[in-house]
């Protein structure tokens, strides 16, 4: 790892980067693993419903899919379409689309803010380490001080022997401390995994949605515009193209944070 130099003094120890994670004290990892736990819980529960809503707009949007496909196919044997039913069925694709895009938008912001407490779980670690290893450096230094008076009086030297024996179990009683925080560290980053994986999921589920919904635009771009009265060609090509200048004015958007993976931006849109 990255050698640190010691802070405070200039002989104080030179540490890997690795090894400082190991000064966490323990009530620190107790703190950021129930921290972490919480955070996990109400993940679960969140994503649980996030998912239960996705499968019920992809039942909506393939049973509509379904209605248009068949009124295609029963327009293709009897001749010209139905105005009203065609007005129906876009009327109903306009309402499953605004339902559909707020949906989307809170997902998005609920996903962002899971990353954001990750990212701030992950500083408040580092913090935590940074702020041991300059108590560990002050350790040192009134170490070498205490050593250093002892050296220069003569009858404390018993109780330098003393102090040298206490040290040393007071040692081996930290590193089995610092065992148990490094069991600890392990978990806690197991848990950071899974949640990265959960978020890597639903993106891949949104994704899916949104091939739903390009599919579903493209069926109504081939629904035989020619046969259909001119009112109700002009109302779905207004419809249309002003959907299309919203997707591109979205795809040109780069007010994205800028912690933000690319692979969200495709569910952002």
């Amino acid at each position: 790892g990255k050698v640190l130099k010691g802070q405070g003094s200039p002989d104080a120890p030179v540490l890997l980067a690795d090894q400082k994670v190991q000064l966490l004290p323990q009530r620190s990892i107790r703190i950021l693993k129930e921290f972490l736990v919480d955070l996990k819980d109400q993940d679960s529960e969140e994503l649980q419903k996030i998912k239960q809503e996705n499968i019920q707009l992809k039942e909506n949007a393939e049973y509509l899919f379904t209605k248009i496909k068949e009124q295609h196919e029963r327009d293709k044997v009897v001749g010209a379409p139905d105005e009203n039913q065609v007005k129906q069925l876009v009327q109903e694709y306009e309402r499953l689309l605004a339902e559909t895009v707020p949906r989307f938008k809170n997902l998005d912001e609920q996903i962002n803010d899971t990353t954001l407490v990750y990212a701030n779980t992950l500083d408040r670690y580092c913090a935590l380490g940074k702020e041991q290893y300059a108590l560990y450096c002050r350790y040192i230094e009134v170490d070498r001080e205490l050593k250093r008076r002892i050296k220069e009086q003569s009858g404390l030297l018993d109780l330098r022997d003393s102090a040298v024996s206490i040290g040393a179990e007071r040692y081996r009683k930290k590193e089995r401390t610092i065992d148990k925080q490094l069991q600890t560290i392990d978990e806690l980053n197991a848990q950071l995994e899974q949640l990265t994986k959960r978020n890597d999921e639903l993106a891949s589920e949104l994704a899916g949605k949104e091939a739903q919904l390009t599919d579903l635009e493209n069926s109504f771009s081939s629904f035989g515009m020619k046969d259909i009265g001119s009112e109700v060609y002009d109302k779905l090509k207004e419809f249309m193209d002003s959907h299309r200048e919203r997707r591109q004015f979205q795809d040109e958007s780069e007010d994205l944070p800028p912690h933000w993976d690319k692979q969200f931006k495709g569910f952002i849109e």
